[in-house]
């Protein structure tokens, strides 16, 4: 058995996010297809305000994006480098 996969980020949490998005893509497409959020939301590319919505407008995804707003940047990039939607990523977390 493969330990962990190691991936060396550098940058603001967005781009962190994003190279890790980009080096596990399938890993995060296969974790959001198994808990039933595949394709759910804005899609990374929306001008939608990023703290709306069902999953980032209330709850512990606003709660989130309101007090630890360096994670919701680095999920933001997630999704994007792994082609999911933020709203996908984040129900992931929360």
């Amino acid at each position: 058995m493969q330990g962990p996969k190691r991936i060396e980020v550098r940058g603001d949490p967005r781009a962190m996010g994003r190279a890790q998005g980009d080096a596990c893509a399938e890993a995060v497409g296969r974790a959001i297809s198994r808990a039933g959020l595949a394709r759910r939301g804005r899609l990374p590319s929306s001008l939608t305000p990023f703290a709306s919505g069902a999953v980032l407008g209330g709850g512990v995804g606003r709660e989130i994006v309101r007090h630890y707003p360096h994670l919701s940047e680095r999920v933001q990039g997630l999704a994007r480098g792994a082609g999911q939607s933020v709203d996908s990523a984040m129900e992931l977390f929360i």
